[in-house]
């Protein structure tokens, strides 16, 4: 075998790295088969059920073993299609769990979030709510993406109100509002930063529980403030 990448040879599939990934992956599978199964207070063995009548059986056993991440790190792309309409969601939902913003590895040396690995994996959004083809089995992604936008708008809305800036080693907001003498945020002030506060965890706690994964802001709790 010729050498490369200065002098080392090539690793096979077989190697650490590509078994520590393997496992990554199909563990990761698992666990987002049983968080939608739970999430729609599914038994396994009604998750089955649902394959039947899909058309292509997945035995209560095999729903166990993925779950528990007992197959030797398998994933079979037909199982993937088949419990993703099961459960309601994209197969996307179920290899790259974690919307939009968890990261998740495409390849063994490869990292990006979920969603870029979505819009990697499937080229972009090819598909329709409306279609036959994926009708009714679609609420659950939905439901994700509405929960980040919520997110998304409630953060935007704080960032044009207050508009935090990074000074020297903290984060400060800029608003024309009153301070104390220690360029605190006064009283009535303060209260209304905790309720933006506690609505963005409200919001993100929200989106992980419908499924999906997004990082608080890091200005999150800042008190210190300046007049425009």
């Amino acid at each position: 075998m010729s050498e490369v990448n200065g002098g080392s040879a090539p690793k096979k599939r077989g190697s650490d790295e590509a078994k520590a990934w393997a496992q990554e992956r199909s563990e990761g599978f698992g666990f987002a088969v049983q968080f939608w199964r739970k999430k729609m207070e599914l038994t396994a063995v009604e998750l089955s059920n649902r394959t039947r009548e899909i058309g292509y059986p997945i035995t209560r056993a095999t729903i166990a073993k993925i779950e528990s991440n007992q197959r030797n790190s398998k994933m079979d792309f037909l199982e993937v299609c088949v419990l993703a309409a099961a459960l309601e969601v994209t197969p996307s939902d179920l290899v790259f769990f974690g919307y939009p913003d968890k990261e998740v590895k495409i390849t063994p040396r490869s990292s990006v979030t979920a969603a870029e690995a979505s819009e990697w994996f499937f080229g972009g959004s090819l598909y329709n709510q409306f279609s036959d083809i994926h009708n009714p089995r679609l609420t659950q992604s939905q439901s994700r993406r509405q929960t980040f936008a919520n997110f998304k708008q409630a953060t935007e809305s704080f960032e044009k109100k207050y508009k935090p800036e990074f000074s020297g080693r903290q984060w400060i907001l800029a608003g024309d509002f009153s301070r104390t003498g220690e360029g605190k945020a006064s009283g009535v002030v303060l209260t209304a930063l905790r309720i933006h506060y506690k609505e963005l965890r409200r919001l993100r706690l929200e989106h992980i529980e419908a499924g999906g994964y997004v990082d608080l802001p890091a200005w999150i709790d800042t008190t210190e403030v300046y007049p425009f």
